[in-house]
This record gives C-alpha cells, structure tokens and sequence, in this order.
C-alpha cells in the first residue's frame, strides 16, 4: 500500500476517532481520590485552600485532564488500561508539573497500570487552564513537518499565546497534563515493577549523550527507520523550537516548549509511545489527531458525506 493511500485511509479513520472513542484503543481512567479542591488566584498560581482572592477551578482542571486523555486514546488504538492519579502539591522552586516514576507500576505486559501526576503549588507558576480545551483560539497554532525516514512526519501542532487570550505568560494547563501524561503512557525511565520498556529500548538513563529511540519503517509507514535522541538522564526528546529543531515541539521535548505556549500531540509522540509499547502499524492514528482551528465543521463534513522557570519530568 502506498504511503499515500495509507495516510488517507489513517485520516479518515483518525477524523472519526476525535469524535468517537475506539472500543479497542487504550483505557486511561482519572483517579482524583487525592486531588481535593484547587483554587486559583487571578494571576493564576494554584492553592489547596480557600480565599477571598481565590477561584475554584477543579471543574475546569478536569476538563482539561479529560480533553488531554481524549486526545491520546484517540491516537494509541492498542488495548490497555492505566489509573492517573492526580495530585497538587508544593513541588518547589523549579518544577512545574512532574510524572513521578516511582509512582508507575506495570501490568504482565510491562505497560503501565497506574501512575501519579503532580502539579505544583508553589508560588511563581501561574497556569492557563482552558475552559474550552479543543479550542485553540487562545494560541496561534500552526502545524509542520520535518523529513524523516525517507520520508516527511508531523513534528508539530504548536501554538504561541495570543494577546488577549488569557494564557501570557502563563503555563498551559493542557499541555503540561499531556506531557506528563505520555510519561505515564511509557516515556519514562520509570523502573518499578518492572516498567523498564523504555530504557529496554533506548539504554540506562545513565547511558552517554548518543540515547535515541528507534521508530521502525513497520510503524510509521515511512521507507526506512528512524531515530528520535533523548536527552541524557532523562525521557526527553533532544529539542528547541526556538531553533527550529527537528525534536523541540514535541509535547516530550526538552527545552520544548515554554510559558505562553500550547503543544499538542505531535505524530512523534504518538510514535514514540506506540514503539515503547509494541502497538502496530494499525493502532496508530495521529494524522488528523488535533484539527486546526476552523476544521472542525470540515471534518463534520467529511464524515456526512461518508456516512521562565520549568522542569517537567
């Protein structure tokens, strides 16, 4: 089958799974047992309690935590079922969000079964937290692709804040919940319990500066493999959009991206999890993954007429 043809037949499919959750695709289910009421304040710093300067946003948390789990079952149609716990906490000075990997434990397939997410309440992380989280309105996102495999992939569903959208200068709530959240999905140096697909696939976390992660022609379609570097100590990918690079706008990338700026799910990320986790050719579906804006009564169509500071870890 021609890359081509494979890809329209990907974009169809993939167009009916934004709006319609595949039986057979990933089962991620929120556990927010530990997450108690958040509040915000109108700078956007989050607190455990209450005041007079303070908003709730709870709701609104896990509407973003549902979109960014929505996007990714969407993309990964291999069966499994992982628990997220979600949890804030006073992480310090210098991280902003952070996938624990002591906290993932693994199932007889070495997937993940449950992991925590943690964002920070320490004072200095201001968040946007989209209360219309499949609109990117907020963000001037555009889209791109890099040559690859012999071949071109998506890189990037990327966007920088717009004026007066309400996210300047501050961290994106939904891109920090799906970055943290492919960690949990298997990009992650986790090693309990026997959660070790990553490191088996890319070396020791202590390895030297040349770890990458193979992505085989078999999965992406592409003529020949290829590989994506991670970053030395870490689960990263090797990038900065500031530079254009190939890697820098992934969700997973580091430096990546920054305050003031939404990053989706790229056709790397999806690519990357779906290698970790030995899913098929078939059960990847990232081409039409994240419409842009303006698309959305396009796909409707379609389907009718077919029937500052950061560490992030």
């Amino acid at each position: 089958m021609s890359r081509t043809l494979w890809r329209s037949q990907l974009a169809v499919a993939a167009a009916y799974a934004l709006f319609v959750t595949d039986a057979a695709a990933v089962t991620l289910t929120p556990d927010y047992s530990s997450l108690g009421t958040v509040y915000q304040d109108a700078t956007g710093n989050l607190y455990s309690s209450a005041a007079a300067d303070r908003t709730d946003v709870t709701a609104l948390m896990k509407t973003d935590i549902s979109a960014a789990f929505t996007y990714l079952q969407n993309a990964i149609l291999l069966p499994w079922t992982e628990t997220v716990t979600f949890k804030i906490y006073d992480l310090g000075p210098i991280t902003v969000a952070n996938s624990g990997i002591d906290t993932v434990t693994s199932d007889a397939a070495k997937r993940p079964k449950t992991s925590t997410v943690t964002y920070t309440v320490h004072s200095g992380f201001p968040m946007f937290i989209d209360p219309t989280p499949f609109d990117n309105s907020e963000f001037t996102m555009s889209t791109g692709t890099a040559a690859l495999g012999g071949g071109t992939e998506n890189n990037k569903r990327f966007g920088n804040a717009t004026a007066g959208g309400g996210a300047k200068d501050k961290w994106d709530f939904l891109t920090l919940t799906l970055h943290e959240v492919e960690h949990s999905l298997g990009i992650s140096n986790g090693q309990g319990s026997g959660f070790t697909r990553f490191l088996d696939l890319v070396g020791a976390s202590n390895s030297t500066t040349d770890r990458k992660l193979t992505i085989p022609k078999a999965l992406s379609g592409l003529p020949n493999d290829f590989d994506i570097p991670i970053v030395k100590n870490t689960s990263h990918f090797i990038g900065d959009p500031t530079n254009n690079d190939t890697f820098g706008f992934a969700v997973v990338s580091d430096p990546g991206w920054s305050l003031s700026q939404r990053a989706l799910p790229t056709c790397l990320d999806i690519l990357a999890i779906g290698r970790v986790e030995g899913a098929a050719a078939n059960q990847i579906y990232c081409e039409t993954l994240v419409p842009e804006p303006g698309t959305i009564v396009l796909v409707g169509m379609a389907l009718m007429a077919g029937a500052g500071y950061r560490r992030r870890r």
